[in-house]
């Protein structure tokens, strides 16, 4: 089976097709995030930036101030106080949150089967995660002395965390210490930066469709382009077939 030969205009054309996919990919994320920013902003004027599922056989998911990738639109330094909410999906169980100095948490973790949160991306909303193998059982979360902020219930909603100024990791967890995560989880941010971000993404969509574009149609439109023949050419092909 002979493949097509793809000439320079079809070249041209796929990257154009390519570089329009990309660029709605940006827009339709820049748009999100600007709805996102006029309509989720709540009481305490917290935008609610993240929300996800965890679902983990794990002991604990922990975030760490200095470990998450926000998928290059912002770092951590600029997410200033974050609010999180947890729902538990098993309404008998109850959800524990602690945010503890990093060193600590590690050393109460050690030896833990628990899984890092090592990046959140915002649209669509994506959480990736590094796991920790171990089989200790933790001891009972709520009892430990270095927590600097604690909740704990079936629904916990306004857990304040300031990961770079306290160095503070945030840990979740069932609240009896047990494996098996099944959660609902809410970031929230005191800054706009779902603005900026939707912003950025807005500007970087359009920055790729003005070019892809124009491939697109330049290639469309020489390939269907339909030149006249001179009225003499076709009379003396004409006398040829005869």
């Amino acid at each position: 089976m002979k493949l097509p030969e793809l000439n320079s205009k079809k070249i041209l054309r796929i990257i154009g097709a390519v570089g329009v996919a990309t660029a709605l990919y940006f827009l339709i994320g820049g748009i999100y995030c600007l709805a996102q920013n006029s309509i989720a902003k709540d009481d305490d004027g917290f935008f609610s930036t993240w929300k996800f599922r965890i679902d983990k056989d794990s002991s604990a998911v922990v975030l760490e101030p200095g470990g998450i990738d926000f998928g290059g639109s912002q770092d951590m330094g600029e997410m200033g106080t974050l609010k999180v909410e947890v729902t538990n999906n098993h309404p008998s169980e109850k959800v524990f949150i602690g945010a503890g100095e990093v060193e600590a948490v590690k050393n109460y973790l050690d030896g833990v089967n628990y899984d890092e949160i090592t990046g959140l991306r915002i649209f669509p909303t994506r959480a990736n995660y590094q796991n920790h193998s171990g089989t200790i059982i933790p001891s009972d979360p709520a009892s430990q002395p270095f927590w600097t902020n604690t909740g704990s219930g079936q629904e916990i909603r306004s857990l304040i965390w300031s990961p770079e100024g306290q160095n503070a990791s945030l840990v979740i967890m069932n609240l009896d210490g047990s494996s098996g995560l099944d959660l609902e989880v809410i970031v929230k941010t005191n800054i706009a930066a779902l603005f900026a971000i939707g912003i950025t993404n807005l500007f970087i969509g359009v920055f790729l469709l003005l070019p892809s574009l124009f491939a697109v149609l330049y290639t469309r439109k020489s390939g269907n382009s339909v030149y006249p023949v001179p009225l003499g050419m076709l009379e003396d092909e004409r006398d040829k077939g005869k």
